[in-house]
């Protein structure tokens, strides 16, 4: 995202809630057809019954070995000059990692300018659309997270991005899995941010989400924050 998309989102006049999220489905450069809006429902009422059983009284979830898995975590290095010596056939600042447990690639690539791009494609089954890739850079106070909502892109490939001045190629990271029923008033900041430094097809990800959920939800809040 360049200084220039920012100074324009900056000036724009206000706009209306449901603006916000109906842009959606009029934009003319946007389309989507029946199978994608069906989609989005589908994505929406899966995390709505998920969001309202975490707050209900119903009894303890049973724990599946795909559940499980989900708490996985990959450990990515920073890309420095002995990891960029140490893979064959790179040229140029680009990390590319493979995890087979979590059945996802990532990809860590420097802009023209002071930001980072950061690709996730999921290979495997334990995601599905709306859900969320958490890149967690540091710990403890100094921690910092940043979410990539994953959607289905032309190809069918399940792909998320974020363009973001807060990371480096140089800072180790923790990537995991997170279902997004698990987000929480705690992480609007975090979803504000994914929503502002997502391209176009995330944004619409993020709106898809929102338009489903009740209007007092703080995620739905913190999305709507994003796209202003």
């Amino acid at each position: 995202m360049s200084p220039h998309d920012r100074e324009q989102r900056e000036t724009r006049s206000p706009l209306d809630i449901d603006d916000l999220l109906a842009s959606l489905d009029t934009g003319e450069s946007e389309p989507y057809d029946a199978e994608s809006v069906a989609a989005g429902h589908r994505i929406a009422n899966r995390l709505t019954r998920r969001w309202a059983h975490a707050g209900s009284n119903a009894g303890p979830a049973t724990v599946t070995p795909i559940a499980a898995r989900r708490t996985s975590v990959l450990a990515v290095p920073g890309w420095t000059e002995q990891v960029r010596a140490a893979a064959s056939g790179t040229a140029g600042p680009l990390q590319r990692v493979v995890d087979r447990e979590l059945g996802i690639e990532f990809v860590r690539s420097a802009t023209d300018g002071r930001e980072t791009s950061i690709v996730v494609t999921s290979f495997g089954e334990l995601v599905s659309a709306g859900d969320v890739v958490r890149v967690q850079i540091g710990s403890g106070s100094g921690r910092t997270d940043l979410l990539v909502v994953l959607h289905t892109a032309d190809n069918g490939d399940l792909v998320g991005q974020i363009i973001t001045p807060a990371v480096t190629m140089s800072d180790d990271l923790e990537i995991a899995l997170t279902p997004l029923s698990s987000l929480s008033g705690e992480h609007t900041r975090a979803v504000t941010e994914a929503v502002r430094t997502s391209p176009t097809p995330g944004r619409n990800a993020w709106r898809r989400i929102a338009k489903h959920l009740p209007a007092d939800h703080p995620v739905r809040s913190a999305i709507i924050d994003g796209l202003r």
